[in-house]
């Protein structure tokens, strides 16, 4: 299931308890892109998302704000492939703390510059089995100061593709 702003629009503008047509189906892969200068996200949506986290295997997420992350991130069971793309990861630990750990997530893939290592350590910290890391456009000193904690908490780890292009 892929969707942009123009498909959010057509589809959660009606009452999603009531009418949602995919509410008997549950997801294994879904891509969202808001591509919305308003950075608001309605209560349909965010029920949405909460049916259909604990089913997803593979997750692409584009432009997305930190309560669509929020609601999500704390619901993902059988997670293995994550793509982040221009998303606002959350900078605080309080975020990362109330993650369960993320045991079937195998490989990271963002196009992303990951803000802080708390961002970072947070993350990867929550997903034991990572076996594959590619991060774009990651500032250099976030991902070199923490490729001891990487070691430790990935032991899986096989792949790390790292591109500081500015």
């Amino acid at each position: 299931f892929e969707m942009d702003r123009e498909a959010y629009e057509r589809i959660f503008e009606f009452d999603f308890t009531r009418s949602f047509p995919f509410n008997l189906r549950k997801f294994k892969f879904f891509s969202y892109t808001f591509k919305s200068e308003v950075n608001q996200v309605d209560e349909n949506f965010i029920n949405f998302l909460a049916s259909q986290a604990s089913s997803l295997e593979e997750l692409s997420l584009e432009f997305s704000s930190r309560e669509i992350l929020q609601t999500i991130f704390t619901r993902l069971e059988k997670l293995s492939i994550l793509t982040l793309n221009s998303n606002s990861l959350p900078t605080d630990k309080e975020f990362y703390d109330q993650l369960n750990p993320l045991e079937n997530l195998k490989e990271i893939y963002a196009d992303d510059r990951i803000p802080n290592e708390i961002a970072a350590m947070g993350l990867l910290g929550n997903c034991p089995n990572l076996e594959v890391l590619k991060v774009d456009c990651d500032p250099h000193e976030v991902i070199s100061n923490i490729l001891p904690f990487i070691a430790v908490e990935n032991p899986k780890l096989r792949i790390m593709h790292i591109d500081t292009l500015k």
